[in-house]
């Protein structure tokens, strides 16, 4: 789902987005093989056998270009140039074998243009020093995707 762009702390754009993972959290070696799909076939996931190309199934596929365009690892138009330096063959760590490079793709997840809300959130908007992510945080979060007017399903955040 996507709503309006909101803005908040009064410098912050975002357009939130929920679901577009189709449940999945990002797992090893989906970022590497969205990239080098892209790599091939700049235009992979918009085939309807883009999941058997890739090996998943088809709620995976969404979800692997999900997270590889999150991280801005890949774009509308094919591989970034971030994508690029670190994931192509002869890129800085094209099997991110490096723990350095999950921190810098964390780093990327949480620049604009913010495709991952709930990371958003949790970074930036939420507070709380203690916590149980049971209740307060799902809760702030919900209220969150209120504020910015999103009807986003509890199995969505």
């Amino acid at each position: 789902m996507i709503g309006q762009p909101a803005v908040l702390n009064h410098t912050t754009p975002l357009t939130p987005v929920f679901a577009r993972h189709e449940t999945f959290a990002p797992r090893f070696g989906w970022l590497k093989k969205g990239f080098d799909a892209v790599c091939c076939n700049p235009d992979i996931f918009l085939t309807e056998d883009a999941h058997i190309h890739l090996g998943v199934g088809k709620n995976m596929a969404k979800s692997i270009r999900y997270w590889c365009k999150a991280f801005k690892l890949i774009d509308d138009q094919g591989t970034t140039e971030f994508g690029e330096l670190l994931l192509s063959e002869d890129g800085c760590d094209p099997y991110l074998e490096d723990p350095a490079s999950l921190w810098l793709l964390h780093w990327h997840l949480l620049k604009p243009d913010y495709l991952a809300t709930a990371w958003y959130f949790t970074f930036f908007e939420f507070r709380k020093l203690e916590f149980r992510t049971d209740e307060s945080l799902f809760f702030d979060l919900r209220t969150f995707a209120k504020v910015l007017s999103v009807g986003a399903l509890p199995s969505h955040l």
